[in-house]
């Protein structure tokens, strides 16, 4: 028993180690990182609607309609015979 009650003495204590320090540095590190990465992709999608909104003003050109009817998408056009 006096054995037991001696190693209890002389046991280190658990909360020494800088194991919780070094984990919240590597936490505030992490959250650092994706916060950077967060506001680039924003940036990066700020760009794309910049640039697809100029490709749209773009598109089409400067041509003429067709001759001849229109048919709506999604309705088929009649088959003409040969």
């Amino acid at each position: 028993m006096g054995i037991v009650a001696s190693l209890a003495f002389f046991m280190p204590r658990m909360n020494l180690d800088d194991s919780e320090a070094i984990d919240r540095d590597q936490i505030l590190l992490m959250q650092k990182m994706l916060n950077a990465a967060a506001e680039r992709e924003l940036e990066e999608k700020e760009t794309e609607q910049v640039a697809d909104a100029n490709a749209d003003n773009k598109e089409g050109g400067t041509g003429t309609r067709a001759k001849g009817e229109e048919v709506p998408w999604g309705i088929p056009t009649p088959k003409r015979p040969a």
